[in-house]
């Protein structure tokens, strides 16, 4: 294997790696997005129900 195909199949390796790192971080970004979400209509919901 060339130095060039040996490169290529390291940056590609590489290339990969980074998309399904950027994938999990994106996920857990989202999940924490839907958290904060979750709490904010429980804080209302907990807010309405006590007043009434």
């Amino acid at each position: 294997m060339s130095d060039e195909e040996q490169l290529l199949k390291e940056n590609g390796t590489v290339n990969i790696n980074a998309i399904h790192l950027w994938k999990l971080l994106h996920d857990v970004i989202n999940s924490e997005e839907h958290v904060r979400a979750y709490r904010e209509y429980l804080e209302l919901y907990l807010k309405i129900k006590c007043a009434n």
